[in-house]
């Protein structure tokens, strides 16, 4: 039980910084789960958003806080000058927390601002951006002592205080330096002679004091050391221990140090946001519209005629016999679509690539995710895979149903793999109008080695131990840095480190899930009908791969799924831009998905490059270790690469080496063999998503229903299992019972058999239309290169040296002269060197002259004019 004295001093954390902070000034390690914690162990009533020069990820805050009882204040320490547009880095503090959605809005605002006009190392907003804050909305502080950095800041304490009125306080903190403790009369006078109230701040970096050490280590991680923090308290305290801190600090009196804890209570009469209102914190759909003048029902027909456009254009490559089962499945797309009131989505993206493609823009042949299920999506440009002829079953249930959509009001997820997706994002503004699209932000967390040094660091780990294990995770981060983004789930961090250091590994999972920094999402935008800037926020981040600065929306990839804002996927994958530069190159039109099947089947040129382990700038197999596993399984036709390229994945580890080694593999049940196998397959692996699918409905489950039940069987939750299971084995026993010739007892022993298989395969199951889209982009590269070897590698060796990727060229020169005798020109007066040049008639790659240091693009230019001349 709490004593009376402890009762007296309940106050409100509202000045607390968690590792998101970091992204800006890194000094955190502890989570919002550690405050959400104390909070409740001292009977707290808030929780804050605010970090370090931003908001926070206050969506999550808000989550949390509803969740746990809690009223959510949502605030920021943010970054100011005097005048935002001189390059001034004073960078002072300042607090500000919104007392209603009006102040969200305008905090929103001014920050959106400072990142857009006053980022000068940082984001800062200025006197002028402050004075457009309503007074009655916003409550402000002052911080900690990094508020009081201008020779005139008493004058601006006073203009704050005229403006702000009671909605301006002076921030008082207990640090025992002699700093704070000048600072502290200062502040009294000013508080004692213009009636300023005092507001106590805790300035919370961590829990608990023997929690700086891991603070420690992510400053030494960063490479930043802070002077004279001795006498700091970057704790959470209780309220008497706050008040103790405050009574040893020797400045205020108790009169003061009360009536300061006392005034933190003034954020319990702040506004609750209501979600039924504020519609940002809804976990209602929101989905944008190009056509706000029309209703659900003319929307659904526009949808509806624009596919029958498409299907006019589309069956004049279709037999005439197969229309009716074509338009079956266009029907029962569309319905899906209209019925979830979705038609929305997929008028928008069309008008996006439409406008794109227009422009220039590069979209692959193939797709990305379960997009392609949907045969009405090719119709619609965003792929050109038509799931209705693939030779791998693709299941359109598997990308939306009725019953996704509505129950868990979730969006479909449409990918979109484009080769130049700048002038996608541009279309995107052209088609929403300005300020209703920006990329997403993605929070970075401390890699592998970062996180395992931390860890090691903490744990006074053996040095040479330490120091082994940081070379073997250098090669891991290595092999990291240069794979495709699609490619990247096939490096295990656990294949590069020996394993007797397995555990360790694990161990320092804790370290490596620090925020440490800020990026752009690799490939998500955020699509709003509203305002971007003042509902959601914005930030400025530089972009690891471009180098270059872009305005970012303030909701993560996370935070989109789970407040149901819509996220438009626009990805950058190499293959889609190299493979449409060598059909150019070639003067050829891509071929088509049906195109393509037909020059690969019984290929053997094709499938002698993986066979041959000729693999740089073959998709999915660059790898060195996938390079021996398709030297090994020699896959043969289009089935056989998308199983492959299913079972490489990390998850599928145990069952692999059958599967290469091709030995025959069945579960011995005919009826649930003959689901699985296919003519090309056949073998009863159950490597993707759909077949786990599939199964589930041949026992007798909703096939829309399929999906939401493999994702929940992952979570492995007994209460959600239970049940499911005990229908499965009653269906899939009643099925069996009817299809084969068995008893009672032989029909629930196998039921149990392919219930396991189900519960084994959902943590790992492959997407089918992933898979299948990965294959067909490796085939094109094998065939090309198999077909065109002079033309791929001079479009590869082209692309890769615009990238800087030198390793990536020396790899590509290295096998064109062993796999195809193709010869490396080099550098020759009179030869063509403004870029890779081949000569097919000497099979000869010439070199890029400008790639070399000093040598500029008009230098090769003139040498190339130069050497037509004839010199004596």
């Amino acid at each position: 039980m709490k004593g009376v004295g402890q009762l007296l001093c309940i106050f409100c954390n509202y000045h607390r910084h968690e590792d998101y902070s970091n992204i800006f000034t890194p000094d955190c390690s502890v989570k919002l789960k550690d405050y959400v914690h104390r909070t409740k162990e001292l009977d707290h009533k808030i929780i804050s958003s605010m970090e370090h020069g931003f908001q926070g990820r206050y969506f999550d805050t808000y989550d949390v806080a509803k969740k746990n009882g809690l009223k959510f204040i949502f605030g920021t320490e943010a970054y100011w000058v005097k005048d935002r547009f001189e390059k001034d880095n004073t960078n002072g503090h300042m607090c500000l927390f919104a007392k209603s959605e009006k102040g969200r809005r305008d905090i929103n605002r001014i920050l959106s601002e400072a990142n857009e006009t006053g980022y000068y190392y940082k984001p800062r907003i200025d006197l002028d951006l402050i004075s457009t804050l309503d007074p009655n909305e916003v409550f402000v502080t002052s911080a900690c002592i990094a508020f009081w950095q201008y020779d005139d800041i008493e004058n601006i304490v006073l203009d704050l205080n005229s403006y702000f009125g009671k909605n301006f306080m002076l921030e008082v903190q207990a640090h025992h330096t002699d700093t704070q403790r000048e600072l502290h009369k200062r502040i009294l006078k000013l508080s004692n002679a213009h009636n300023i109230e005092l507001i106590a701040g805790c300035d919370s970096h961590f829990i608990y004091p023997e929690q700086s050490k891991d603070r420690d280590a992510v400053l030494e991680a960063k490479g930043i050391v802070y002077e004279n923090e001795e006498g700091w308290f970057m704790d959470y305290p209780d309220g008497e221990t706050l008040k103790n801190r405050f009574m040893d600090q020797g400045i205020l009196t108790e009169e003061q140090i009360d009536k300061s804890i006392k005034n933190t209570l003034t954020f319990m009469d702040f506004d609750d946001y209501d979600s039924d209102i504020i519609k940002v914190f809804s976990k209602d759909i929101k989905l944008p519209t190009l056509y706000p003048e029309l209703t659900q029902t003319e929307k659904d027909d526009k949808y509806k005629k624009l596919l029958n456009t498409q299907w006019k254009e589309a069956r004049t490559k279709i037999s005439p016999e197969k229309y009716p089962h074509y338009l079956d499945e266009i029907r029962k797309e569309g319905q899906v679509v209209v019925n979830t009131g979705m038609s929305d989505y997929f008028l928008i993206d069309y008008e996006i690539v439409k406008e794109a493609t227009k422009n220039g823009g590069i979209i692959t042949s193939t797709g990305r995710g379960s997009g392609v299920s949907f045969y009405t999506n090719t119709l619609l440009g965003f792929s050109k895979v038509d799931r209705i002829a693939a030779p791998v079953k693709l299941y359109p249930e598997r990308f939306m149903s009725e019953s996704r959509i509505l129950e868990t009001k979730s969006l479909p997820d449409l990918d979109l793999n484009l080769g130049n997706p700048e002038v996608f994002i541009e279309a995107q503004n052209t088609i929403l109008g300005e300020g209703h699209a920006f990329p997403m932000i993605a929070f970075g967390t401390f890699k592998k080695k970062s996180g395992f040094k931390l860890y090691a660091k903490s744990q006074n780990l053996d040095f040479d131990i330490a120091n082994e294990i940081t070379k073997q995770l250098d090669k891991y981060e290595k092999e990291l840095k240069y794979a495709d983004e699609d490619e990247q789930d096939l490096i295990d961090v656990y294949d590069y480190v020996e394993e007797k250091y397995h555990d360790l590994i694990k161990e320092s999972e804790k370290y490596t899930g620090i925020i440490s920094d800020k990026k752009p999402h690799p490939c998500a935008h955020l699509l709003y009908q509203g305002n971007i800037r003042e509902e959601i926020g914005l930030i400025r981040i530089k972009s690891e791969s471009t180098k270059k600065e872009v305005i970012a929306s303030l909701i993560d990839g996370d935070i989109a799924e789970r407040f149901k804002f819509l996220k438009n996927d626009l990805l950058k994958v190499d293959v889609a831009k190299t493979t449409h530069d060598i059909y150019k190159r070639l003067n050829k039109q891509i071929h088509s998905e049906t195109e393509l099947l037909e020059v690969i089947r019984d290929n053997k040129k094709v499938w002698d490059i993986y066979a041959q382990g000729l693999t740089v700038g073959v998709n999915q197999v660059e790898k060195y270790s996938t390079t021996q596993k398709a030297k090994k399984f020699k896959p043969i036709n289009i089935s056989e690469l998308t199983a492959f390229i299913a079972a490489i994945r990390p998850s599928f580890k145990s069952m692999y080496p059958t599967f290469e080694a091709r030995i025959p593999f069945s579960y011995g049940i005919s009826s649930f063999d003959d689901l699985i196998q296919t003519e090309e397959m056949p073998n009863s692996f159950v490597l993707y998503q759909e077949q786990t699918m599939a199964t589930l409905s041949y026992a007798g489950f909703p096939s829309d229903e399929t999906y939401g039940i493999i994702k929940a069987i992952s979570k492995k939750k007994p209460e959600v299992v239970k049940p499911l299971k005990e229908r499965f084995i009653k269906g899939f026993s009643n099925k069996i019972l009817d299809k084969e010739k068995v008893t009672v007892d032989e029909a629930q022993e196998m039921s149990e058999k392919v219930w396991r298989i189900i519960e084994d395969s959902s943590g790992y199951g492959f997407n089918a239309s992933h898979a299948y889209s990965y294959a067909l982009d490796s085939v094109y590269c094998a065939y090309l290169k198999s077909h065109y070897p002079i033309y791929f590698y001079e479009t590869l060796l082209r692309h890769f040296s615009l990238k800087k990727n030198k390793d990536k060229v020396a790899l590509l020169k290295e096998e064109m002269q062993r796999g195809f005798g193709i010869k490396d020109g080099g550098i020759k007066f009179g030869a063509d060197n403004r870029g890779f040049v081949a000569n097919e008639e000497a099979n000869i790659i010439y070199s890029d002259l400008s790639g070399i240091k000093n040598m500029s693009a008009k230098v090769a230019e003139d040498l190339y004019e130069l050497g037509k001349n004839t010199y004596d």
